[in-house]
């Protein structure tokens, strides 16, 4: 793992912005993993060396977000995605945060694999009940919004 890499990293204002926030490939997508490795390379670092740090850094947003965000301590961190299948993930969450319990999705019942498309099929159910899938406390917006559009196919049926 790279302390330096890492440090710089923490400090990005993403991280000290208070949520509601939401972020993904557009802050950290492939140019910056582009950005990362090639510093990591001039810094003699292996590829290997470059995912500790990045595993490194997710716990470590993940822990301080908990900490200086939630009104309450963690007890539980419920993992999805992929991260919930990687061990060093997992344990990296789990050594970040002592005493919590860092359980998978699917330990839950709720496939880890499956989040983001049952995430998706509850936004489109509620597109055809009209009923706002954003809401300002989530997502900072102005107003509760109804998002997506509902496009009738060739035979004029949804």
């Amino acid at each position: 793992m790279d302390p330096a890499l890492l440090a710089e990293l923490l400090e990005d204002e993403f991280l000290r912005r208070p949520p509601p926030k939401s972020t993904g490939r557009e802050r950290y997508g492939l140019a910056e993993a582009e950005a990362w490795f090639s510093h990591s390379q001039q810094a003699g670092r292996s590829a290997d060396d470059l995912l500790a740090t990045l595993v490194a850094f997710g716990a470590e947003a993940v822990a301080s977000a908990c900490q200086d965000f939630l009104p309450a301590a963690v007890q539980r961190l419920i993992v999805g995605g992929g991260g919930a299948r990687n061990p060093a993930v997992m344990a990296a969450l789990a050594q970040r945060m002592p005493g919590v319990a860092v359980d998978p999705m699917d330990a839950h019942g709720v496939p880890a694999a499956a989040a983001e498309a049952m995430a998706f099929a509850l936004l489109g159910r509620n597109t055809l009940l009209g009923i706002p899938n954003q809401l300002p406390r989530t997502t900072g917006a102005a107003g509760p919004r109804v998002l997506g559009e509902i496009v009738p196919g060739a035979s004029g049926r949804v």
